[in-house]
């Protein structure tokens, strides 16, 4: 599972390794700031806002070549759509999981590079 990821990361930055490091950086902080402020809209029951940082969140994975996670995010927009902020408590919590597994696979096999 983590070599497809790695290679779909590698091939969105064609071998500029200097650009991938860099990004890489970004989203390892950025995606900590993302989840923090959709668990805050969450709390406050700001569906607007949830939507909001989730779309950014999932902008930035599919740039990233994430594909996998680039789908959950968007399942969870459109269970937030017709469901409600109250339909996400399993399904997030394994999206979350997932986002997170590929910020120690980035801090573990292109930022130690």
């Amino acid at each position: 599972m983590s070599d497809a990821k790695l290679s779909a990361f590698w091939a969105t930055f064609d071998g500029d390794k200097d650009t991938a490091i860099e990004v890489s950086e970004m989203f390892c902080g950025y995606s900590v700031e993302l989840f923090s402020n959709i668990e805050q809209a969450i709390t406050q029951g700001d569906v607007d806002a949830t939507l909001l940082h989730l779309h950014s969140l999932k902008g930035t994975l599919a740039y990233l070549g994430f594909g996998d996670e680039t789908d959950e995010a968007r399942a969870l927009e459109q269970q937030i759509n017709n469901d409600g902020l109250s339909s996400l408590t399993q399904g997030y919590a394994a999206f979350k999981g997932n986002v997170e597994k590929l910020v120690e696979l980035l801090k573990t096999h292109v930022l130690t590079k």
